[in-house]
């Protein structure tokens, strides 16, 4: 079973967003106004993933609902797709 971190505010906002070893992997519509985006950072040769609720008209909205969100541990894994394109 992975390891999981609770990250405060601080941690996110002044350090891991602004790191450039902090990377944006994902993005995606939810309700409303918001939507939400996951983000990877390695600490201690182990990475984690964690995700921000975004509010178009009030920012970061993802400690709104407690003083701490979860990180999960983990591992990249190669994949091989297959995308379909319009022959010319």
């Amino acid at each position: 079973m992975g390891y999981t971190l609770r990250l405060t505010q601080d941690q996110v906002m002044e350090d891991l967003l602004v790191s450039e070893d902090t990377k944006k992997i994902d993005e995606w519509a939810t309700k409303h106004d918001c939507h939400i985006e996951s983000y990877v950072f390695k600490q201690d040769d182990t990475y984690y993933r964690f995700n921000l609720e975004y509010s178009y008209n009030n920012g970061v909205v993802s400690f709104d609902y407690g003083d701490t969100i979860v990180a999960y541990e983990v591992e990249p894994v190669e994949v091989t797709i297959i995308e379909w394109r319009k022959v010319k």
